[in-house]
C-alpha cells in the first residue's frame, strides 16, 4: 500500500506542472524591470519597444525573451506614447523631467540606439505631455498633447504645425483605411477629421462616457472606443453603441490578423472578443498583475501586455493557425514538426482537402493532454501553427490531429506524431 501511495504522489508531482501550464494563457517575459509600461509598439522586424513611466525605452529583438534599455540622448525617461513609421523610424512622446530641457517628441532612426529631440513648432506647454502619437499610411505624424492640441508633421518630425484644439487632453488616435483620423479625449469624447487634421468634428452620439483612453479600428472599418466600457461604431463614428458590460478603465486595444479584439483594463486584466465586440471573455490566467496599461500583437499572433515593471506574453499565438496558399491539398496530411528536436518553439503543418472541424492537441508520455492548439472549423488549405513550449519540461511529446468533415460525405482523419523537446 505504501509503495502505491508513493507512486500516486510522484505521479501527481510530475503531472502538476503540465496541467497548470496548460491552463495558463500568459507568461512573464524576462523584463523589462522598471516603471509602468505605458506603451508598446512593434516594428516590421518584430522588434518590441516598451515605453516606461520612469526608465525610458526598452527593446526586445527576440519576442520578449531579453530586454535592453535604449535611452542614449533621451533626456526625458517618462514615455507617454510610441509610434513607428514604415521606414522603421521610432517616435516617442514624453513628459519632461522637472528642471531639465527634456520633454516633447524624440525620434530614433537607428532602432532606438540613439535619440534626437524634434520639437520645432512645439512651444511652452506643448511639450509637457505628448499623450498620443500615430503615423498615417502617407507618413504624416499626428501628436496629441495634454493641453488639448493636435500637431501634424509632414516631414518625419522635423517640423510641427498645430492643426486642432479639442475639448480635452488628446489621449488616443486611430486612422481608417481611407485616411479618416479619430481622436479620443479626456472629457471631450471622440473627434473625427476627414481632411488630414485641418478640421475636427465632435462625434459623441450614444457615447455617454467621454473619457476615451483608447481607440481601435478593425479590418471592416468598425471603430472601438475604450472608456469605462467598450463602445462600437459601425458608421464611421456617427453613432456609438455600448458592447461590453463590465465597468472598468480600458487603457488599450489590440486586434490580431483573425480580427479578434483584445482590450487591456486597469485592475481587470485582458478581455477578448472573437465576434466584433458582441461578447467578451476574460483572459487572465497566468497574469499576476491585472493592471494592464498597454497591448500589442506580434506578426505571428503573440500578444504582449504591459503592466507595472513587467511585460507578459501569451504562451500560444492568438491566431490559431496560419494558412499557406499552395493550392487545394489532394489529401489529409499531418507533417512532422520542424525543427525536431526543438527548443522551445516548433511548427506543425497539416493539410485539409475538405472543410472540417479540427482538433490539434499535445500530449505527454502519460497520455495527458497538456495543450490544445486548434479546436475550430477550418477551410480547405495548407495550415501551420507554432507551439511555444517555453513553460514545459524537456522530454517526448505527441501531437494528435482529429478532423470531422463539415459534410456527411466527407472522410474523418486522425494521426499522431512524436516530437522531442530538448532544453
Amino acid at each position: 500500500m505504501n509503495r502505491f501511495i508513493c507512486f500516486i504522489t510522484l505521479f501527481i508531482i510530475f503531472l502538476f506542472p503540465f496541467l497548470s501550464n496548460a491552463q495558463n494563457f500568459w507568461q512573464h517575459t524576462s523584463g523589462p524591470d522598471g516603471g509602468d509600461i505605458i506603451c508598446l509598439a512593434l516594428n516590421s522586424n518584430g522588434h518590441i519597444f516598451a515605453g516606461s513611466r520612469t526608465n525610458g525605452v526598452y527593446l526586445s529583438t527576440d519576442n520578449g525573451n531579453n530586454w535592453s534599455q535604449k535611452n542614449t540622448l533621451l533626456t526625458s525617461p517618462y514615455i507617454r506614447s510610441l509610434a513607428i513609421n514604415s521606414n522603421g523610424h521610432i517616435f516617442v512622446g514624453t513628459n519632461p523631467v522637472y528642471g531639465t530641457s527634456g520633454g516633447g517628441i524624440y525620434r530614433s532612426t537607428d532602432n532606438g540606439n540613439t535619440w534626437a529631440q524634434i520639437n520645432i513648432g512645439l512651444t511652452g506647454t506643448d511639450i509637457w505631455g505628448i499623450f498620443s502619437l500615430v503615423v498615417s499610411s502617407s507618413g504624416f505624424i499626428f501628436a496629441g498633447t495634454e493641453d488639448y492640441k493636435v500637431f501634424l508633421s509632414t516631414n518625419n518630425g522635423n517640423n510641427w504645425i498645430q492643426v486642432g484644439t479639442l475639448n480635452g487632453s488628446v489621449l488616443s488616435f486611430a486612422i481608417t483605411s481611407n485616411g479618416h483620423i479619430f481622436a479620443g479625449t479626456k472629457g471631450g469624447g471622440v473627434y473625427r477629421s476627414t481632411d488630414n487634421g485641418n478640421n475636427w468634428t465632435q462625434i459623441n452620439t450614444g457615447l455617454t462616457n467621454k473619457y476615451v483612453q483608447s481607440l481601435a479600428i478593425n479590418s471592416i472599418g468598425q471603430i472601438f472606443a475604450g472608456t469605462n466600457v467598450v463602445y462600437r461604431s459601425t458608421d464611421n463614428g456617427n453613432i456609438w453603441t455600448q458592447v461590453s458590460l463590465e465597468p472598468t478603465y480600458i487603457t488599450s486595444f489590440a486586434i490580431n490578423s483573425s480580427g479578434h479584439i483584445f482590450y487591456g483594463a486597469n485592475a481587470a486584466g485582458v478581455y477578448r472578443s472573437t465576434d466584433n465586440g458582441n461578447n467578451w471573455t476574460q483572459l487572465n490566467k497566468g497574469l499576476t498583475n491585472t493592471a494592464v496599461l498597454s497591448l500589442v500583437i506580434s506578426p505571428n499572433g503573440y500578444i504582449f501586455a504591459g503592466v507595472d515593471g513587467k511585460v507578459f506574453r501569451s504562451i500560444q499565438s492568438t491566431t490559431s493557425i496560419d494558412e499557406t496558399d499552395m493550392g487545394i491539398p489532394p489529401s489529409f496530411v499531418l507533417l512532422q514538426n520542424y525543427p525536431n528536436p526543438f527548443n522551445p518553439i516548433t511548427t506543425i503543418k497539416f493539410a485539409l482537402p475538405v472543410r472540417a472541424k479540427v482538433n490539434l492537441s499535445i500530449y505527454n508520455l502519460l497520455g495527458e493532454k497538456v495543450a490544445e492548439l486548434v479546436n475550430e472549423q477550418l477551410g480547405i488549405s495548407n495550415h501551420e501553427i507554432e507551439w511555444n513550449a517555453s513553460n514545459y519540461s524537456s522530454g517526448i511529446y505527441f501531437y494528435s490531429i482529429n478532423t470531422v468533415p463539415s459534410t456527411s460525405s466527407g472522410q474523418a482523419f486522425r494521426e499522431i506524431k512524436k516530437m522531442i523537446l530538448v532544453k
